[in-house]
């Protein structure tokens, strides 16, 4: 999927944005879920919750921001962690 739908380009500090908008896990992590909306709360209302298109959607603006934010860098590199250990869970 993630070959046919091309994401601007996202920041260095929070690339990995488009790993976790593209890997359903999202979709019950709570962690996760809380970086798109404190992405841009009201763009992840009008993509009703769509963290892909919310990405193509977010002006690179905020992006640049949520780059030097500590606290949504926080909650990001939290979700990129727990996505990593996730795919490498040999209990799963």
């Amino acid at each position: 999927m993630e070959s046919y739908i091309r994401l601007p380009p996202l920041p260095e500090r929070i690339s990995g944005l488009g790993r976790l908008a593209f890997d359903l896990w999202w979709t019950w992590n709570h962690e996760t879920r809380e970086v798109f909306r404190r992405l841009d709360y009201a763009l992840w209302r009008l993509t009703a919750h769509n963290p892909v298109r919310l990405l193509r959607m977010v002006p690179r603006e905020r992006l640049e921001q949520a780059a030097g934010d500590p606290s949504f860098l926080a909650l990001y590199d939290a979700a990129i962690e727990a996505l990593s250990r996730a795919m490498t869970a040999k209990d799963s």
